[in-house]
């Protein structure tokens, strides 16, 4: 986690990451991102950070209730480009049309989180499918033995009020 070192996190932050860890049925990660007008994916074997939790509230609508979302600090993801660790995908101005695409051919297909995960399925000649498949029983895409959540800019990550549902 060498990219996340002297990052400041809160205790809020750190007990949300163990529990969504330690129920996750992830095995890896697939971090989407937009850096220099180019999608990015940074696939790893670890659980979601302290750091990319970024705790916010629903609408007035919905109840104002709190909510987390993934977000991976824009530090991390310059680290990470850095190295060699994400790969370029294709254009921001491609990944608009693919997504424009993607809500045409798939009507659950209602954010760019959905598709980057139609992006990999397609990208090994799966067609893509919904599914309500909890992040505890599995992966939003997943091959032989590995269960990979795919996380795309400031992606759901769970409501305070499922998580106390769980036991939180």
């Amino acid at each position: 986690m060498k990219h996340f070192e002297g990052i400041t996190t809160t205790t809020e932050q750190e007990a949300v990451s163990r529990f969504y860890n330690s129920r996750s049925a992830a095995t890896g990660y697939a971090v989407f991102f937009i850096r220099s007008g180019y999608l990015h994916v940074w696939m790893r074997d670890f659980g979601v950070q302290p750091a990319e939790i970024r705790i916010s509230r629903t609408s007035s609508k919905k109840g104002a209730k709190k909510e987390y979302r993934f977000m991976t600090p824009a530090s991390v993801l310059d680290s990470v480009l850095e190295s060699g660790e994400a790969v370029r995908i294709m254009s921001e101005a491609e990944f608009e049309d693919y997504f424009t695409e993607c809500r045409a051919k798939y009507p659950r297909c209602t954010d760019r989180g959905r598709a980057c995960e139609i992006l990999l399925q397609e990208s090994i000649g799966r067609k893509w499918e919904f599914d309500k498949v909890p992040f505890t029983e599995g992966g939003d895409f997943e091959t032989g033995t590995a269960k990979v959540q795919v996380k795309f800019g400031k992606g759901h990550l769970a409501t305070e009020e499922m998580l106390k549902r769980m036991g939180f």
